[in-house]
């Protein structure tokens, strides 16, 4: 029995019952639940201990501890607590003081929680689509919407803001070279393999873009290597046309 509160990890108030003390004085049981205690071997866990605020002072059950797989062995002027699974590991080692009590000197390991509190502002903040945080305070300043808290000042920056906010670098309004004849230059891609070939088999296409005239061709193939026969069809379809040297806009 504890009378200790915050001794408890677990605590179950709805448990009630009264408990007789040894001077015949009745006290009423608050509620059970199980108390972590710090050990020479470690820590332990002991069940069913009974909260009772009107206690001055925790009372131990050499017969609870028994029945919980432990050993407790009296002799001389002290008392030894072992645990039933290894004889050898000691608990607790308690030595008998005046009125031949066994005082345990117990550290607890009181329940421990992390709590998450809401931000009403960074709420507000996220349920209006991102809405800036100087909008919210005039929206509640002028009463605009019901039910809206004082927005506070807050610290940090919102992740998704930063990524919606980014944009990519714009295309250059001129380009520094485009073709100024039919097959000068030509845009080309390959796509595939596709994962179901085509009725023709066939489970690549690719696809030419002349920078001129901007025409466009599209061939389907079965293997990869038909690239150069696809752009030679390409290249009759446009007529005779003379060649310059290989180039590459990027360079």
């Amino acid at each position: 029995m504890t009378y200790n509160k915050g001794a408890f990890q677990k605590l179950d108030e709805s448990f009630k019952t009264n408990v007789k003390l040894g001077d015949n004085h009745i006290v009423k049981v608050e509620g059970k639940g199980s108390v972590a205690i710090n050990t020479r071997k470690g820590t332990r866990i002991i069940n069913d201990v009974m909260y009772i605020s009107n206690l001055r002072t925790n009372l131990f059950s050499v017969g609870q501890m028994m029945e919980k797989g432990y050993t407790l062995q009296f002799g001389g002027d002290s008392c030894i607590i072992y645990d039933n699974k290894d004889k050898t590991l000691i608990i607790a080692k308690v030595r008998m003081k005046e009125h031949r009590c066994f005082p345990i000197q117990l550290q607890y390991l009181g329940g421990t929680a992390m709590k998450a509190q809401e931000d009403q502002s960074w709420l507000w903040h996220r349920r209006l689509g991102h809405f800036n945080f100087q909008g919210l305070k005039i929206l509640h300043q002028k009463k605009m919407m019901t039910d809206l808290p004082q927005i506070q000042a807050v610290e940090g920056a919102c992740e998704a803001c930063l990524q919606g906010k980014q944009h990519k670098r714009p295309f250059p309004s001129g380009t520094s070279w485009r073709a100024k004849a039919v097959l000068e230059l030509i845009h080309t891609d390959v796509c595939g393999p596709m994962r179901t070939p085509s009725h023709e088999q066939n489970r690549y296409f690719i696809l030419f873009i002349d920078d001129y005239s901007r025409m466009t061709w599209v061939y389907f193939m079965r293997e990869k290597s038909e690239v150069f026969k696809d752009f030679q069809e390409v290249q009759k379809s446009c007529g005779e046309t003379k060649w310059s040297k290989n180039k590459s806009p990027q360079k």
